[in-house]
């Protein structure tokens, strides 16, 4: 089975669809079953998505596969894009 970036078939001859949100799949990903997690620091709030984006400064995401950056927690800082 062959999916478009962003998408991928659960099962050998399923129809392809939408990666869920915090999850992409590259075009280059042989592998069209499943769809890979953000990392942590990075983040994709839409589906479908074949990347994910750095979290801005201030912002942070503490784990994998989630949909979106948080604000930082008070006394903490993040001045980087992959916090």
């Amino acid at each position: 089975m062959s999916c478009v970036a962003g998408r991928f078939a659960a099962a050998i001859g399923a129809n392809c669809t939408d990666c869920p949100r915090g999850y992409v799949r590259a075009g280059d990903d042989d592998n069209a079953t499943r769809c890979m997690a953000c990392d942590a620091g990075t983040h994709q709030n839409e589906t479908g998505r074949a990347a994910c984006f750095p979290c801005t400064p201030g912002l942070a995401k503490g784990s994998e596969g989630a949909p979106l950056c948080d604000t930082c927690a008070a006394g903490k800082f993040s001045g980087s894009s992959r916090a």
